[in-house]
């Protein structure tokens, strides 16, 4: 036999007022062993030490780890492409440097226009080399942004404006531009 038991909860707190909080296990400095006080005030507001690992006087609030600490740091790494040192300070293992990931993401991105536009210059067929090939607008007063500079759009915003462009190579573009050739309707 089962028996339900309703609760008046109208009388009760909760969160519990006027009971104290416990504090928490006292924490000890990693630099110098001092223990970490559990807050200190700065400028008037309370602070609380969290999940800080060094006392405020090795390191004091708002400055982090500076100087001789910065070994925390990963070591110089080489970038794979162009050899240039570098330092990655993020827990993920990568050998590019930031130069070269921006090369490779933007020549991705152009290989994709490329191939959504047709792969060769609308005007004239031109299709060995991928730096000729440009994007021109068909009408400039709908262009919302320059394609070139759209390196952090998304993918689906950028075919938007992909979309109102023909593919044109370096030469065809500029004797569009010069009033020398037509765009094929």
């Amino acid at each position: 036999m089962k028996i339900l038991v309703y609760l008046d909860r109208s009388n009760f707190l909760w969160p519990p007022r006027n009971i104290p909080m416990p504090m928490p296990p006292t924490h000890f400095c990693k630099m110098c062993g001092n223990p970490i006080p559990a807050s200190i005030v700065v400028n008037g507001k309370t602070v609380y030490r969290s999940s800080r690992v060094n006392c405020f006087d090795c390191v004091p609030y708002g400055q982090g780890l500076q100087g001789p600490h910065e070994t925390r740091l990963r070591p110089d790494r080489v970038c794979r492409e162009c050899g240039a040192n570098y330092t990655y300070t993020r827990n993920a293992t990568h050998d590019l440097c930031l130069r070269c990931k921006r090369k490779r993401f933007v020549a991705k991105r152009k290989r994709l226009i490329i191939e959504r536009l047709g792969g060769k210059c609308c005007v004239c067929g031109y299709d060995r080399c991928t730096g000729a090939l440009e994007c021109h607008h068909r009408d400039p007063d709908q262009k919302e942004y320059i394609i070139g500079a759209g390196y952090g759009t998304k993918l689906m915003e950028l075919w938007k404006e992909v979309d109102k462009c023909v593919l044109l190579c370096s030469n065809c573009h500029r004797e569009f531009h010069a009033g020398l050739i037509n765009l094929p309707a």
